[in-house]
């Protein structure tokens, strides 16, 4: 009897699943198809992607933080599989074959969870992590690698942290540190977190001694990326972040202009969110700090917000904004749903389900609320160059002046510039 209602929901939550995937997938495959290219997307192509060589790629002095290594890679495979040039599309379809592993992932996270409906919904109903499903950029990649990186830590700390799941799980973290750098935080906190666990264990010294030819090879991959990161992002390079002007090194402005905002752009609203949601990480360390240790999602959770805010403050950088907290989205939604159910189980509420339900419901109404299939929150006027060109186009004429100068500071007109070269051997640029 007892094995037939478990069936009976695993069955229910696997159609769950497969329909929230759907129709996630289809909005994320028409924006992909329809909306124009990026101004991060059209210097990726044209600067890394359709000019590519190794040497370029690994030669990180002439690099920019634009460069997500694994997104570059994929695209160029892509691309030339295709044979089809400047097609904004093509360009983005590594990241939407990316999306059905990251459905994937959070499917096996999540299934033998007690909390599992929560928590798949907090993993893919977020739009602002989806639209970048549909971009041609790093993030989602990243985010992919992330969640898979989780099942195998999950995994690992089921298994009394055996050897085979943490060298997975730190596969996977690196994998993801090379699709967008920021993914170090990521595979640092559960580093960290290993650590403090094989210390406790009083068993680091044994570990060490039998994984060194394995420990070797991670650690070259893990110290380039980390050098790559940090040349990227040097004070003479262009990077997107934020810093203390913002009021970022508070931490509720840090929650407020990142994850909050990923759903509610009200700024009054993001505030009192941000300040409740500080006072439930407080809360929930002071009422459950004997339990840190033995969750290890709890843990992460608590070094990553640390290796967020800290490392800006120290080494005077700017702290990662918006889409360049991406990647860590799995992270945030389990530690976040671990605490969750601590507190479920500690104030003994027998009718759980109804505020499980309530906050899902709400995820599922900010996501709807939040679809454009047109524009691109990040970049939001990008479109426009599309429309301009391709009107020029239909009209056999060059941009005017006033068109060229209004948009010459998109990297877009060069990529739907040389695109038309391309195909139709026109130059819509009018002469200087």
């Amino acid at each position: 009897m007892q094995e037939n209602i478990k069936s009976k929901n695993i069955n229910n939550f696997l159609i769950y699943v497969i329909g929230l995937s759907i129709v996630i997938f289809v909005i994320v495959l028409v924006r992909a198809a329809t909306s124009a290219i990026t101004w991060d997307e059209a210097y990726t192509y044209i600067a890394y992607v359709k000019n590519f060589s190794i040497q370029q790629l690994i030669d990180i002095s002439s690099n920019l933080a634009n460069n997500h290594i694994m997104n570059t890679i994929m695209i160029v495979v892509a691309d030339r599989l295709s044979g089809i040039s400047f097609n904004e599309f093509i360009i983005r379809l590594p990241n939407i074959i990316m999306l059905i592993f990251y459905f994937l992932g959070s499917y096996m996270f999540s299934k033998d969870e007690k909390h599992k409906y929560l928590l798949f919904t907090g993993l893919v109903l977020n739009y602002y992590v989806m639209e970048f499903f549909g971009l041609a950029r790093g993030y989602g990649i990243a985010c992919s690698f992330i969640i898979w990186m989780c099942y195998f830590v999950k995994k690992a700390s089921k298994n009394n942290y055996d050897t085979k799941n943490i060298f997975i799980s730190v596969i996977f973290g690196l994998l993801a540190c090379y699709s967008n750098t920021i993914s170090i935080l990521a595979l640092g906190s559960i580093c960290l977190m290993y650590l403090i666990q094989l210390i406790c264990k009083k068993e680091l010294v044994k570990f060490i001694k039998s994984n060194i030819i394995k420990i070797i090879p991670i650690s070259i991959l893990l110290i380039y990326i980390v050098i790559f990161h940090f040349i990227v992002t040097g004070s003479d390079k262009p990077v997107f972040g934020g810093t203390g002007e913002a009021k970022g090194l508070t931490i509720i402005g840090f929650l407020e202009k990142n994850f909050v905002w990923m759903f509610v752009e009200n700024e009054t609203i993001n505030i009192v969110v941000s300040v409740l949601i500080l006072a439930y990480i407080i809360l929930s360390v002071i009422f459950f700090r004997k339990k840190i240790i033995e969750r290890p999602f709890f843990s992460i959770f608590l070094i990553l917000i640390l290796t967020l805010i800290l490392p800006s403050i120290i080494l005077q950088k700017p702290y990662p904004i918006e889409r360049c907290l991406i990647p860590l989205w799995p992270l945030v939604v389990i530690g976040m749903i671990d605490m969750y159910s601590l507190w479920i189980e500690k104030i003994n509420i027998k009718n759980s389900k109804i505020i499980t339900g309530t906050i899902i419901c709400l995820l599922i109404v900010m996501f709807f609320m939040r679809i454009n299939i047109k524009e691109t929150r990040t970049w939001k006027n990008n479109y426009q160059v599309r429309d301009v060109v391709y009107n020029a186009l239909a009209e056999k004429r060059t941009l005017t002046q006033e068109e060229y100068e209004k948009n010459k500071g998109y990297f877009g007109l060069e990529f739907y510039r040389q695109k038309i070269l391309e195909k139709y051997n026109v130059d819509i640029i009018p002469k200087q």
